[in-house]
């Protein structure tokens, strides 16, 4: 067994031990400060010795910590230190006192359980709702989350018997637990937990939903907190910063500039496409009617602007219309369609002889070569279409 000292105190950063063991992969020692995976809390990294830590699991009650490198040369019996990665741990222990205060306030307020949490080794947090949850009360539990942290509540970390627990309302996601370790903060929660945390919630600093879906019937979160939330603003706001300076407009315009540019690129693309149209049009009328197939290579059109032009160019041909967009090196993409023929019953024979692909229906079918144009303009001048 090993001793967990991190159950008396979360803020321990390092202690003395003995080596018991010393396996291909984990060290066991007598006592430890580390926290072990648990509760969806990865487990602490850190250094015993100079030996680096990468995670420490539970197994029967001794703590596995999980070396990085070679073999380290402790023997049993030896004294070492442990010493915990504690910005790593403080983040952590600041990040799963929000998902406390998050989950106890959404189960106080609006009857959700808590049915799953999963934090990541940088403190970010995924945690599952059996209630559906609207961006209305989401809003009000974030702020009421917040609220309990500028109150700077206290938290208490305490193991009770049984008979003790019978009298203690808790939230678990079990129905009996031996002796449990419940977790309490001060008016806004209670709940069964194994991990290390803070010893009031003013530490967390801030608490940020920062998304939110549907989930088996209930919701998913994803929540930073404390240094996580601060690290996510300070990306969100260098972006939103730059994009502003792009814009030429303060940082409160930013929203109604970047939508008033989306409006205007689908005022342009309608304009491109009106455009495109009348000069495929004009292209197609200037094209004399022919019984043998149409290729046309057109420089720089899209998927959609392919499909738009072979529609368009196939009225002149009694054959198979393909029109094409890109180069010899790259590759073409292509639309295949035929005012007599079933484009679809033969399109794997077009794609396997100019080594491509692609699919479509009946009228017309989209997809890549990648053949040079001298190849593809051969093949189908020697075509000899066979509808199967």
């Amino acid at each position: 067994m090993t001793e967990l000292l991190y159950l008396q105190d979360a803020y321990l950063r390092e202690n003395e031990a003995v080596v018991l063991e010393v396996t291909e992969k984990a060290i066991v020692v007598d006592r430890t400060c580390f926290f072990p995976e648990g509760g969806g809390q990865p487990g602490d990294p850190g250094t015993i010795n100079d030996v680096k830590i990468k995670d420490v699991k539970l197994e029967n009650g001794v703590a596995l910590h999980i070396y990085e490198g070679a073999r380290p040369a402790f023997a049993p019996g030896d004294r070492v230190v442990c010493r915990i990665d504690w910005d790593a741990r403080f983040a952590r222990m600041q990040a799963h006192g929000a998902e406390h205060i998050v989950s106890g306030l959404a189960y106080s307020r609006f009857g959700c359980a808590n049915v799953g949490f999963h934090m990541d080794p940088d403190g970010l947090m995924a945690v599952d709702f059996d209630v559906f949850l609207s961006d209305e009360q989401l809003s009000s539990i974030e702020y009421e989350a917040n609220a309990c942290v500028w109150r700077d509540h206290a938290i208490i970390a305490k193991i009770y018997s049984n008979a003790e627990a019978a009298n203690v309302f808790y939230r678990s996601k079990l129905e009996f637990l031996e002796d449990p370790r419940i977790v309490t903060i001060e008016n806004v929660d209670s709940c069964a937990c194994c991990a290390p945390h803070l010893s009031s919630t003013g530490q967390i600093g801030v608490i940020k939903i920062l998304s939110s879906m549907r989930h088996r019937g209930g919701v998913r979160l994803t929540l930073a907190a404390g240094k996580g939330a601060y690290l996510d603003y300070a990306l969100k706001h260098a972006i939103a910063a730059s994009v502003g300076q792009a814009l030429a407009v303060r940082p409160t315009e930013t929203e109604a500039a970047v939508f008033a540019l989306i409006d205007r690129n689908k005022e342009l693309s309608y304009e491109k496409n009106a455009q495109l149209t009348r000069l495929l049009t004009y292209m197609k009328d200037e094209t004399p009617l022919s019984d043998a197939h149409l290729v046309r290579f057109l420089p720089s059109l899209n998927v959609e602007e392919l499909k738009t032009a072979v529609m368009i160019f196939r009225e002149k041909t009694n054959g198979v219309c393909v029109v094409l967009s890109g180069d010899d090196e790259q590759g073409y993409y292509f639309a295949m369609s035929s005012v007599r023929y079933d484009v679809k019953t033969f399109s794997r024979e077009v794609t396997s002889a100019l080594n491509g692909s692609g699919g479509g229906r009946y009228d017309v079918v989209q997809g890549r070569l990648k053949a040079d144009r001298e190849t593809i303009e051969r093949f189908f001048r020697d075509f000899e279409v066979t509808e199967k």
